[in-house]
């Protein structure tokens, strides 16, 4: 945990706390009228708090909007700090998230997360061929090796159904497997038979709709659609699939699907029969996409390569796009305010709203346990929890998101809607 930044908001508040605790200004303003105006419901915006535990609780859902702001609240910051050491006028950090890095034995190149209905958090280790359990707390529940078995091989993809099974794609010899919500091996020892699938390009990706039906791809022009008993109920092709590096379901049932490969440079929807809904060529993009999250209102949040841009698709398939300061954006996730977010290449955690504001920050949040960030997931409580394939440990930020109906598939209708609308990114 970042001691520093913890003392500083420490400090920050016991100026106030130790004062006569008179609010006036704006001139000659006292410490708490400048906590307190700095500290905006919405970051920079918004109501003003009345005491300081309301403006702690404002500063932790806007942990990168008030650094400007809160210069001037440096400077008011007695020379004798009651929590040291801490940071002070002059050598701010880029932002005030808290965040907790967990080791655990069992984490051997975790390359893709998802958080289950109880908040317990599932890493699919593509080293160790196994799959890791943590609790909401950081406590291992899965032992010193890990859930292994059931075909695991080189695991990439990770995702829960409705009934807290947890499902895991095999990128070295194509397998599907299947686990119970306490580990328990429920596929066949070598997976469940693929059909043929590919295998290769992006890696192994998958997502879960409504029925509990998943959507794999392997890649290579092709996708593998099947039941939640392990039985194939299709295979998909379209000549815009190309190194897909990731799926997601909309209400509809409908599967969207990045590809990162030019010439493709696209993101393709398919319906829940399998149908091409976005032509041949894919919804056109200016750069490759990379990851993909859905939003209640059917839209798809795609973050891209190297462009420092992530792209919203309306379910007609219309692009907007919002400018953000990372590139690589993995987006892995729609908060309860509808709001997406992304991990980058270089370990910055980016926030945007559902109308395209940045919240993370002029220079992204940039927890310092964030290692070689592979993929990440939101829970219910709006923690953030980041695979760092670098170090082979999980860092949960606390507190920047809003809290979110999880599993993802939890969020989707069991009767698909007409438009695509679902309970994605809403509040549980």
């Amino acid at each position: 945990m970042p001691q520093h930044n913890v003392n500083t908001l420490a400090d920050l508040l016991a100026a106030c706390i130790n004062s006569t605790g008179t609010v006036s200004g704006p001139s000659n303003p006292t410490v708490c009228y400048t906590l307190f105006n700095d500290l905006l419901s919405g970051g920079t915006t918004g109501s003003v708090p009345g005491d300081t535990a309301t403006a702690a609780i404002y500063l932790a859902h806007n942990p990168g909007a008030n650094l400007d702001a809160l210069g001037s609240l440096y400077e008011t910051l007695p020379a004798d700090l009651p929590f040291q050491p801490a940071v002070t006028a002059g050598s701010g950090p880029n932002d005030l998230t808290i965040s907790i890095a967990f080791t655990d034995g069992s984490l051997n190149e975790p390359y893709s997360i998802a958080v289950d209905g109880a908040g317990n958090v599932w890493l699919a280790n593509y080293g160790g061929n196994s799959v890791t359990e943590l609790s909401s707390l950081g406590v291992d529940l899965s032992g010193a090796n890990g859930f292994t078995g059931g075909g695991i091989n080189g695991p990439f993809g990770i995702a829960i159904d409705g009934q807290g099974h947890v499902w895991i794609a095999s990128q070295t010899d194509g397998a599907l497997s299947e686990l119970s919500n306490t580990g328990s091996v429920l596929s066949p020892e070598n997976g469940y038979p693929n059909a043929g699938f590919s295998i290769g390009g992006a890696g192994m990706v998958l997502a879960i709709d409504g029925a509990g039906n998943l959507w794999i791809t392997g890649g290579d022009g092709a996708v593998t659609k099947f039941s939640s008993a392990g039985a194939v109920l299709g295979n998909y092709s379209s000549s815009s699939l190309n190194d897909t590096a990731s799926v997601a379901v909309d209400g509809s049932g409908n599967a969207w699907f990045a590809n990162t490969s030019d010439p493709s440079d696209d993101v393709s929807e398919f319906s829940s029969t399998g149908s091409p809904l976005s032509g041949t060529t894919g919804y056109s993009l200016a750069i490759e996409p990379l990851g993909i999250a859905i939003d209640s209102a059917g839209n798809a949040w795609v973050g891209t390569v190297h462009a420092y841009s992530m792209d919203k698709i309306s379910p007609s398939g219309a692009v907007t796009s919002a400018t953000i300061n990372a590139s690589n954006a993995q987006v892995f996730g729609i908060d309860g305010a509808g709001s997406a977010w992304t991990v980058g290449e270089g370990n910055q955690l980016v926030g945007v709203s559902s109308s395209g504001a940045l919240l993370s920050g002029p220079y992204a949040y940039d927890p310092p346990s964030l290692y070689g960030a592979q993929a990440a997931a939101l829970d219910g409580s709006g923690d953030i929890w980041v695979a760092n394939g670098g170090d082979n440990t999980v860092t949960e930020v606390i507190g920047v998101a809003v809290p979110v109906i999880t599993p993802i598939a939890a969020g989707l209708p069991a009767t698909p809607t007409s438009n695509g609308t679902s309970n994605l990114g809403t509040r549980p």
